[in-house]
């Protein structure tokens, strides 16, 4: 399988800079070979229409385990058609009341995304480049989990069993807002208060969903109930502090917010990247670790 077979599915568009709007690369009427796409090396995005977005992801999905292992393709991108590839499969999942499915399929993820990220030199600001930042479901949970674990690598855990652990809890950290209702989730306006109170539920609704399972640490549970608990005790659900938080939780809590901020988001434009490293050096030793925070800044930094 060559990469470019994957994008005869649909119209390839680009988008020169200067340009009001992305011009058409090649069509899908016309058989495109490798020559044609060496001169797609430098470019960081190619454009589809929505009406065809569905082809695109099959496409990827057929070739994805090809794709995944072409160590000439940079971890980034190939992180990036992991993502694209998997969305409408675990997007149905969320949507099921048991979360079996979504277990099974975070742990085939999981395996991936830290298999591509341990050891492969990625930078966390080379994959920013490449992840979408939409604020929808899948799209966060799969950012998280992918900078989760290269802050843990940051941080020096070096164990590929441990770091894959990690890429999967990144993924479940979420899990309670699948029973959380999609009205309050992706309201455009300010939450009410008892709005706000609903979404504070959601570690605990995780937690309970995922305890007793045998395929799910404790370390993974901890991500799930407490990625919202702060270093003062003025998080939630219960207010624990300082070291009562886990390891992984205090490392879920630092790419959560990141990730969040530099989303868009139903009721706000994406913040740059620069105001929300500051903001969390702001809130570090009293919100978020400290040295974690000082770690992923350094990381986010790095060229």
């Amino acid at each position: 399988m060559a990469l470019h077979d994957v994008y005869v599915s649909a119209d390839i568009y680009l988008l020169h800079e200067g340009a009001p709007q992305p011009t058409l690369f090649r069509s899908r009427s016309v058989r495109s070979t490798a020559e044609n796409f060496r001169s797609l090396v430098d470019v960081d995005v190619l454009y589809v229409k929505r009406s065809e977005y569905g082809n695109f992801q099959s496409a990827i999905a057929a070739h994805l385990e090809t794709i995944l292992q072409r160590e000439n393709i940079p971890a980034a991108w190939r992180l990036s058609a992991l993502q694209a590839a998997m969305e409408c499969e675990v997007d149905t999942t969320l949507r099921l009341i048991q979360c079996d499915h979504l277990v099974n399929q975070s742990q085939k993820m999981g395996y991936h995304i830290s298999t591509l990220l341990r050891d492969s030199r990625t930078l966390p600001a080379d994959l920013f480049q490449v992840l979408r930042h939409d604020y929808y479901t899948f799209t966060h949970m799969t950012n998280v989990s992918s900078y989760a674990v290269l802050l843990a690598e940051g941080l020096g855990i070096a164990d590929q069993r441990e770091l894959e652990e990690i890429a999967v809890g990144g993924l479940l950290h979420d899990v309670g807002k699948r029973l959380i209702s999609p009205r309050i989730l992706n309201k455009p306006k300010k939450l009410s208060d008892d709005e706000f109170e609903t979404i504070k539920t959601h570690p605990q609704i995780g937690y309970e969903e995922l305890q007793g399972r045998n395929d799910i640490s404790r370390d993974q549970l901890m991500m799930v109930y407490q990625h919202h608990e702060r270093i003062d005790g003025t998080g939630y659900p219960v207010r624990i502090m300082g070291d009562e938080m886990h390891l992984w939780s205090r490392l879920c809590a630092v790419v959560d917010v990141f990730d969040a901020m530099t989303c868009e988001r139903p009721y706000r434009k994406p913040l740059g990247v620069g105001h929300v490293l500051s903001f969390m050096q702001q809130k570090a030793g009293s919100h978020l670790d400290k040295e974690m925070v000082r770690c992923w800044t350094k990381l986010m930094s790095a060229k």
